[in-house]
């Protein structure tokens, strides 16, 4: 499964996405980090039901967003 290839935290963070998917029939969004070589990358998975009952998860790449957003809380201060 797709959890299986993250990091134990991160993926229980979607594990308790899809949990709540089932629980609420709502969509839920979560975020999780994953180390690279390169530095940290952050995503977004947003996950739902679809018509037969099935759980949708669509996956992006936040990173940069997350670092401009760091970026300006750091100016702000």
């Amino acid at each position: 499964e797709f959890v299986d290839l993250l990091p134990p935290e991160e993926g229980a963070k979607v594990e308790q996405a899809i949990a709540r998917v089932r629980r609420t029939h709502s969509m839920v969004m979560t975020e999780f980090a994953v180390a690279q070589p390169d530095g940290v990358e952050v995503y977004e998975a947003r996950v739902c039901r679809n018509y037969r009952d099935e759980q949708i998860m669509i996956i992006r790449r936040i990173t940069e967003r997350r670092q401009s957003e760091e970026r300006l809380e750091h100016y702000a201060q």
